[in-house]
């Protein structure tokens, strides 16, 4: 054995004594992962009981009749939770009490996008016939704006959003 080999086995052995160093002296990661595993739930029910409890308090004004109020609650809400559905669906619903089909139409799609247990009959949250019924008449208002501007940009938007809606309530994927 040469001067060469005898440095490679100390690197070898000093390699070894501290990956097994390591290996006993660091702490176990699934006592680490699970207690952030329920720092996360924990997290998430705060949060869905803050959307829900803010939910219905929008519920109760948009009921009330202070329609401007309610948008602008719901737009607050739609900004702290950006990846919730519910708050989009309260859009929706003022610009159906406002009788703005379209628009109501635009904000179930972002709804929809981001909450797909709106359109599935087997949930709590199915929200399919009334979503249907607007994508129907806005799809009328939009092809009647079409027949009149054909080359109007946001009536095409609004006819492919009528589409998509009407593939993901019939089952469809995108």
């Amino acid at each position: 054995m040469d001067k060469l080999d005898t440095i490679a086995a100390a690197a070898i052995a000093v390699l070894l004594a501290a990956a097994l160093y390591l290996a006993v002296t660091a702490p176990p990661p699934a006592a680490n992962h699970d207690a952030d595993a329920a720092r996360a739930r924990a997290l998430a029910a705060r949060l869905e009981a803050d959307l829900a409890k803010r939910t219905v308090r929008i519920k109760k004004v948009m009921n009330g009749g202070d329609l401007g109020q309610a948008q602008a609650m719901a737009n607050d809400l739609a900004k702290a939770f950006p990846f919730a559905g519910a708050p989009h669906m309260l859009l929706g619903d003022i610009a159906l009490r406002r009788q703005d089909t379209v628009a109501a139409m635009r904000e179930y799609r972002l709804a929809v996008d981001r909450n797909p247990d709106y359109l599935d009959k087997k949930t709590r949250a199915f929200q399919g016939r009334k979503i249907r019924q607007v994508v129907e008449e806005a799809q009328e208002i939009v092809n009647k704006g079409l027949a009149e501007h054909p080359d109007d940009p946001a009536l095409r938007r609004d006819k492919k959003t009528a589409y998509y809606l009407l593939r993901k309530l019939a089952g469809g994927c995108e």
